[in-house]
């Protein structure tokens, strides 16, 4: 095996274990988001095929714009579009499953925290204004995320993630060293360029004579 194939290798193997931490927290938050366990593995696996068709979409797309038929190439960018279009159902359950351990980090620290106490006591006062009871009762009920908005913090902090991620699994592809033939090509077109551009410059600077009739 050659050097630009361990390390292509190398490169590959870090991308599918960074998406498949990533893809399996959107798969988590999926299926958590929703009410029952059959709804939860199917949006579970609505998430994990949509990224991979994503992801192997973007990656062929990136070959077919590199192929030498010219309609293949005209197809390259229709392809990275439909790609990126599978991303949405992804980037808004990992935003949900960002969102969902915020909350439920806030809320830990909700309730080991001496306000929890004063709520709880308040809530169990009779003697206090109904509202402020109310008020205290409502803040002990543990909040449950079930979906994000366009605002939402998580929302663009995810569509960020797999951005990076799904451009990178086409960039990040290491090129094989030129052989001898593709060396010797290069230098033939480099030549002829330089001897167009050559010709291009004499040409212009040539004088060109005027005939004056007597």
């Amino acid at each position: 095996m050659k050097k630009h194939q361990i390390l292509q290798g190398v490169v590959t193997t870090l991308l599918v274990a960074l998406i498949f931490v990533l893809e399996s927290k959107s798969a988590l938050g999926a299926y958590h988001a929703q009410t029952d366990h059959i709804s939860g593995l199917q949006f579970g696996a609505l998430s994990l095929v949509s990224a991979a068709i994503a992801f192997i979409g973007f990656g062929l797309a990136g070959r077919m714009k590199d192929d030498y038929r010219g309609h293949v190439r005209g197809r390259a960018l229709f392809a990275r579009l439909v790609s990126l279009a599978f991303l949405v159902v992804p980037i808004a359950m990992l935003a949900t499953s960002i969102k969902a351990e915020n909350s439920a980090r806030e809320w830990a620290a909700y309730t080991a925290s001496p306000a929890f106490a004063a709520d709880t006591a308040l809530s169990q006062d009779m003697m206090s204004d109904r509202i402020d009871r109310q008020q205290a009762s409502e803040r002990l009920v543990e909040p449950v995320v079930t979906g994000v908005d366009i605002l939402d913090p998580a929302l663009w902090i995810a569509a960020m993630l797999q951005g990076l991620l799904i451009f990178a699994s086409d960039a990040l592809r290491v090129p094989a060293p030129m052989s001898a033939a593709e060396f010797e090509h290069l230098k033939r077109s480099n030549a002829a360029k330089k001897a167009a551009a050559t010709r291009k410059q004499r040409k212009a600077k040539k004088p060109v004579l005027k005939v004056v009739k007597a």
